[in-house]
């Protein structure tokens, strides 16, 4: 073997490695380009049946049964003495109270319930009809209490399927006038 067929085969070689090199950059451009592109695209979803079709995912509003079933677990993760505070329905805000409220609570002794009943909307508001009841000791009171109260819309999670997020809750002054 000379030494001219050597260098002809190294350098056949090093056009092949260099071809091959420039296939698969290109391939790692095109393929980063589909992903970036496909990324921000809503899924496929096809709905099961006897005609399967396409279903749109882009409308997933938040429906009144969700929010009535929110609320519910909102106002029992809010109000509730024996109910461990998770922050997945309360805002910061909320959370803070719910803690303040809690420590006075049980300085004194008391256990507190509120079982939700329903909600109108108001504007932005939401009024909410619900049920307080208040134990000392062995002495039990029902109250009905009225709630004006705000939600937020945030991104669903496992941990918060409804996608909504208690922010404001307050009684109403005529409520609190009317107790007096």
């Amino acid at each position: 073997m000379n030494l001219s067929s050597a260098w002809d085969s190294l350098v056949k070689e090093n056009n092949i490695l260099k071809l091959g090199l420039l296939a698969m950059g290109l391939s790692i451009v095109a393929l980063t380009s589909l992903v970036i592109f496909y990324r921000d695209k809503d899924p496929l979803v096809i709905e099961r049946g006897c005609y399967s079709k396409s279903i749109d995912t882009a409308k997933l509003s938040v429906t009144p049964d969700e929010i009535k079933t929110f609320l519910s677990l909102a106002l029992e993760k809010r109000f509730n003495s024996e109910t461990f505070n998770e922050e997945f329905y309360l805002s910061f805000e909320q959370r803070e109270r719910r803690k303040s409220e809690q420590m006075e609570m049980k300085q004194r002794n008391i256990l507190q319930t509120v079982i939700f009943r329903n909600f109108k909307t108001s504007g932005s508001e939401l009024l909410i009809d619900a049920d307080r009841l208040i134990a000392l000791g062995e002495v039990r009171s029902a109250f009905p209490i009225k709630l004006v109260g705000r939600i937020e819309i945030v991104k669903r999670t496992v941990e918060n399927p409804y996608g909504l997020l208690l922010v404001g809750l307050e009684i109403p002054k005529s409520a609190k006038d009317g107790d007096k």
